[in-house]
């Protein structure tokens, strides 16, 4: 018959057993409290919000008006841009960017005036070897407002310039005109002759400015542009045969009253120029304008830029958890009975152990990979013989990883937690997700500790650019390996010591 009682006592009996179970075990209480807190809090203090610069290199003419905006408007530019200078040699900037010394290429239009002059925008080019689609567009929008910024900065400067300086011109001719005409009323030739030349001069920057107008104008105000052409044709003459006479003479009415006429002239003339077809009204706003262009071989779109991180994770993961959990097993009951009469040396066990789950994790690395070449479309342009070197790098460390976990483990679910906590860790630390440059640089240290950190740019490079591997970065990934099979080897044979001397 069902006792109730007798149930509820059992079910209890089952709860108290795990709970003594796992009071048992200080060291697994103390890593379920205090371990996710201090990923946490490292991941809190250590991420800063405030992006590292940009390392921004310029490729402007020497000679060019554009490169001395750029020095000037340098204090401008903000936090966004850590300036490297202005070259002129676009190839050497690109060998730059592909040794990583630099970030962005910004390359400066060229004829900025005559593209603004012809009410076109003068389009700044922006250069990048970013292949994380968020960083890409980071760099985007960077380049985005460093340009509006600019435009703000140089309308005055390039749009309004011409006019300016036109009317400051015929200024100059209405003063100097004023001038001849007091001296002639003074009757001092001499001063008015050097007035005249002057006055010469101005008309012929005057002419030469509607000139340049008149080749950069649209047909619209081409006919403006002439009539004044003419009217500064007919002020020429004026001036040049009946302001000063050649001989003195005693009086000068008739050349006041022309020179009367000619200021009268150079009013009007200020007043046409002042009304004549501005720049288009968006132009004006935003003479500037920027294109971003990518130079790797392929523009992954986001899932297939992860994908392949995400597969070294899960890789690591998965190797370190079967490697953590091998040699915990061999430990607990009748097989540690087994080892303690056995010949069995402990850097055997590990090797048997580790060459097991190695050969494992890569069956199910190739059938992973296969998922993600032709399952999600994911594009492999690098060789695949390179490819099976970075899963091999990866796996061999994070193997060891995962027997250095396993020797210091008391129980097959202090290893799994520990290699869940190292998993949550990558996924904040290795920078796949968050870029590295935004750790603080002594938490960077944590970064290197893990296989998977190296392995994301590794098969990025190999899989989406078509890269050769960086054997610098092998060769850490097997220093690390090394390190980690050695301090497991260590541990697990105090641990085989310290359980057969305990049995």
């Amino acid at each position: 018959m069902f006792n109730p009682l007798r149930s509820l006592i059992r079910v209890l009996g089952f709860c108290d057993k795990e709970i003594l179970e796992v009071a048992r075990q200080p060291k697994l209480m103390l890593t379920l409290v205090l371990g996710p807190f201090l990923i946490l809090f490292l991941f809190g203090i250590g991420y800063r919000s405030q992006r590292q610069p940009l390392r921004t290199l310029f490729v402007a003419e020497k000679n060019d008006p554009i490169s001395e905006e750029i020095y000037h408007f340098l204090p401008a530019l903000g936090p966004q841009l850590d300036f490297r200078g202005i070259t002129g040699d676009l190839k050497s900037a690109r060998n730059k960017l592909q040794n990583k010394e630099i970030d962005v290429i910004v390359v400066a239009p060229e004829n900025t005036g005559k593209e603004i002059s012809e009410n076109r925008q003068a389009v700044f080019t922006l250069l990048h070897d970013e292949m994380n689609p968020v960083e890409s567009d980071y760099i985007r929008l960077t380049g985005e407002v460093f340009v509006d910024k600019l435009n703000h900065q140089l309308l005055d400067s390039v749009v309004a310039t011409e006019r300016k300086q036109l009317q400051l011109d015929i200024q100059v001719a209405i003063e100097t005109i004023r001038r001849l005409r007091s001296q002639l009323e003074d009757a001092d030739i001499t001063a008015a002759r050097e007035s005249q030349t002057s006055l010469n001069n101005a008309l012929d920057r005057i002419a030469h400015s509607l000139r340049s107008r008149l080749d950069s104008s649209d047909s619209s105000p081409n006919d403006q542009v002439r009539d004044l052409l003419s009217n500064m044709a007919n002020l020429h003459a004026v001036v040049t045969s009946s302001l000063v006479p050649e001989q003195s003479k005693r009086n000068y009415a008739m050349e006041i009253q022309n020179s009367a006429s000619v200021e009268n002239n150079l009013i009007v003339l200020a007043s046409q120029v002042q009304n004549l077809k501005t720049p288009d009204a968006y132009l004006m706003l935003a003479p500037f304008s920027s294109k971003t262009e990518n130079l790797t071989h392929a523009q992954p779109q986001l899932a297939e830029y992860f994908s392949p991180g995400i597969l070294i994770l899960l890789l690591q993961h998965l190797a370190i958890v079967l490697s953590a959990l091998s040699l915990v097993r061999e430990f607990r009951g009748r097989n540690l009975e087994v080892l303690r009469v056995s010949p069995v040396r402990d850097s055997e066990l590990l090797l048997g152990k580790s060459s097991g789950v190695l050969i494992v994790c890569a069956v199910i690395s190739s059938l992973l990979t296969m998922l993600v070449v032709y399952g999600l479309r994911v594009q492999m342009i690098g060789d695949w013989m390179q490819y099976g070197v970075v899963i091999c790098s990866v796996l061999f460390p994070s193997i060891a990883i995962g027997m250095f976990i396993s020797a210091l483990s008391d129980s097959e679910e202090q290893s799994i937690l520990l290699s869940m906590l190292l998993f949550l860790s990558s996924i904040l630390f290795t920078g796949l997700f968050l870029n590295l440059d935004l750790l603080w640089s002594p938490l960077r240290i944590i970064s290197y500790l893990f296989p998977a950190t190296y392995g994301i740019r590794l098969v990025q490079d190999v899989m989406l650019r078509g890269d050769s591997v960086a054997m610098i970065w092998i060769e850490i990934l097997v220093v690390l390996g090394l390190v980690f099979s050695l301090a497991a080897s260590i541990f697990s044979r105090r641990r085989f010591t310290a359980e057969i001397q305990r049995a």
